[in-house]
């Protein structure tokens, strides 16, 4: 009788760890975000995605230089949430900015980020 329970443990932990393989025809491999405010109205997303597949989602925005780089930072977030539901994981993460006026403490004029995910 124990050897029987012991038998039906194992084939449910081994019918269990099936569910977490791999789907067959799941893309695998790197996907990139890049958020970018150029200094204008308008905030860029780009998705670019396993197979080189690029699009790019315009984020209208108004207010101050700090408004636009929130509302950037939200759209990035909020993508980046929806990805990791689909099994994506952020890897790396850079970011890099300009400003006119070199040295002083203002907001940047040019700001680009890059996430970089890989699905798990």
């Amino acid at each position: 009788m124990k050897k029987l329970v012991y038998l039906a443990a194992l084939l449910g932990v081994a019918a269990g760890l099936f569910a977490f393989l791999p789907k067959e025809g799941e893309a695998t491999g790197y996907m990139m975000i890049v958020g970018q405010y150029d200094g204008t109205k308008t905030v860029y997303l780009s998705t670019i995605t396993v197979d080189g597949q690029k699009t790019v989602e315009e984020i209208k925005t108004t207010g101050s230089k700090i408004n636009k780089l929130a509302d950037l930072h939200q759209a990035e977030l909020t993508k980046i949430n929806k990805l990791s539901r689909e099994h994506w994981q952020v890897i790396s993460a850079t970011s890099s900015s300009l400003s006119a006026t070199p040295g002083a403490f203002v907001v940047s004029d040019m700001v680009e980020n890059v996430y970089t995910l890989r699905r798990q």
